[in-house]
């Protein structure tokens, strides 16, 4: 295909809509009909439209069909050739777009898909290796496993060929062989279970009766001294995890327990704590380029209800964060501008509520304490989720997960999150 300038090994197909399938066409651009879908193809593509053949006609399908595999194919394996315009973006190190990305995955599926209907972990990371080995620009970023994004978009790509494949001996065997789990209720809060390692200890119960005591006398005044509440909250820090965690007081229970809680200070202090680090300090130190492509993710039309929390491109990504994954926004923050009364939040998770002149901070339907702006409201559901020991939610898990990314709290994180990652750092 002299016209086209393609490489050897690539032939060119029309989409024939009479009959409803590719066909090759000739070298001559005047036979092409006008708007007509074109498609390149390799050599050994010609003779079948697809990836995986739909029907069993031949031996070499009805192998594959089996989900027979060679267990030496790996040893025969050599990563496919990319087209022309793919090879040019790998080899000058150009930042590689989602769409290329996407192209790559697909070309790398088709190349193992002509071995195996179930590939090995070890032949998903074999081949994952082989690929970053050649061309490391495309290894994930900011993270200890470089193959993630990759790996599992190969996995996706393999169920979704073996989802019409019911009929299917094999894919009927492992359909039986790993079944599904039950689901939990979402709406139900479930304690996350984190490690947490307590600290020498040296009170006894009658000594946190007594600190406890101080604390309810010191918040009961007019006039409070903090670093008597600080000093309180301190002490009885180690009891209180064991609390939380071990489930031997419910979340309203420590609230009112501790009702220092209720005081951002004491409140961040809490969580700085937990955190063993200050989780504000950590997001400000956030490039601020990475806040503007995390709003930019979030699509919201400006001018917006929210214009008057929305400071700054951090506020913007902040108030948003669900919009990027396309999560529900209610399970982390409900506004209404134009009434004055308050929206009371439906499900007990963390939230924030915003109004006209506040922005309040819920935790299992209850009022905690109202936070000064969108940063700070942000940040202190974010920690609420630690300091309670929440697990996330999973209508937001990965919009706080990026949020503890971020954060520089967990550096393990899923694959959709670890692919905003790439495109914003």
């Amino acid at each position: 295909m002299d016209s086209f300038k393609l490489d050897q090994g690539f032939d060119m197909k029309l989409f024939d809509e009479d009959f409803e399938e590719w066909v090759s066409i000739s070298d001559n651009l005047n036979e092409l009909p006008s708007k007509g879908k074109l498609r390149v193809v390799t050599e050994e593509d010609v003779e079948s439209d697809c990836t995986v053949p739909l029907n069993t006609s031949s031996e070499s399908e009805e192998s594959m069909a089996r989900g027979e595999t060679s267990k030496s194919w790996l040893l025969s394996y050599s990563l496919p050739k990319f087209p022309a315009f793919i090879s040019d973006i790998l080899e000058t190190n150009e930042e590689i777009s989602t769409h290329t990305r996407k192209k790559i995955g697909q070309i790398i599926f088709d190349s193992m898909a002509c071995y195996t209907l179930y590939p090995t972990s070890f032949e998903y990371k074999s081949v994952c290796m082989a690929l970053l080995k050649k061309y490391p620009n495309l290894a994930d970023k900011s993270t200890k496993d470089v193959t993630g994004t990759w790996l599992v978009s190969l996995r996706q790509r393999f169920r979704d060929m073996r989802r019409p494949m019911y009929n299917n001996d094999t894919v009927k065997a492992m359909k039986r062989k790993y079944g599904f789990h039950a689901r939990r209720d979402d709406d139900q809060l479930q304690s996350a279970k984190r490690v947490f390692v307590a600290s020498d200890c040296t009170e006894d119960a009658t000594s946190i009766k007594l600190h406890i005591k101080a604390l309810d006398a010191e918040l009961k005044k007019k006039e409070r001294n903090l670093d008597i509440l600080q000093d309180r909250m301190s002490r009885t820090y180690s009891i209180r995890r064991k609390e939380v965690q071990e489930g031997d007081l419910s979340i309203l229970d420590i609230i009112s327990k501790y009702s220092a809680l209720r005081l951002p200070l004491c409140f961040l202090e809490e969580a700085q704590r937990v955190f063993k680090a200050d989780i504000q300090a950590k997001l400000n130190a956030v490039n601020p380029n990475i806040w503007k492509k995390l709003g930019n993710l979030t699509k919201i039309a400006k001018p917006c209800e929210l214009d008057k929390w929305m400071v700054d491109e951090k506020s913007l990504a902040l108030l948003f964060l669900p919009r990027v994954f396309k999560e529900e926004t209610e399970l982390y923050m409900i506004y209404n501008m134009k009434k004055e009364e308050l929206w009371l939040p439906e499900s007990p998770y963390p939230c924030m509520v915003i109004s006209k002149n506040e922005i309040g901070i819920y935790v299992q339907r209850v009022f905690l304490f109202n936070a000064e702006n969108a940063n700070a409201a942000a940040v202190m559901v974010f920690a609420c989720y630690w300091v309670f020991d929440i697990e996330f939610p999973k209508k937001n898990r990965k919009s706080l997960s990026l949020l503890a990314a971020l954060a520089e709290i967990e550096e393990n994180v899923s694959t959709p999150v670890q692919r905003i990652l790439n495109t914003i750092r």
